[in-house]
């Protein structure tokens, strides 16, 4: 009886451990995220607000991890003449421009607009 006491004390601790520990997709995000920041990139968890995919009736928010790419290289002037825009992958009627299964976010975005973004390739 004390055997099995024991055995069933050592299982719960080690279960205990394991689940503590991060899984191996955890890890290739965490990798993933170091990554990103290296190359310069702010890797913050923050509420996104994607637009209504084609048949839903209210737009759902939830957390995400946000990559953005400051731009430090350029004057105030130019910054505020950006044109803002945000892509999801989903399906939406805001498509305009865009491959099959992506929608553009919450800032409109037309095909003329596009030509005058701040894409610099």
């Amino acid at each position: 009886m004390k055997w099995a006491i024991i055995i069933l004390v050592m299982m719960s601790l080690v279960g205990s451990m394991m689940w503590v520990l991060p899984s191996k997709r955890e890890r290739f995000q965490a990798q993933l995220r170091q990554l990103a920041m290296r190359k310069g990139f702010n890797v913050q968890l923050a509420q996104v607000k994607p637009p209504r995919a084609s048949g839903e009736i209210e737009q759902e928010s939830f957390n995400s991890p946000v990559y953005r790419l400051p731009r430090t290289n350029i004057s105030r002037k130019e910054r505020e003449g950006f044109i803002q825009w945000q892509v999801y992958k989903q399906v939406a009627l805001a498509a305009e421009g865009l491959p099959e299964g992506w929608c553009w976010g919450k800032v409109n975005v037309s095909s003329q607009s596009l030509s005058l973004s701040n894409c610099r390739y």
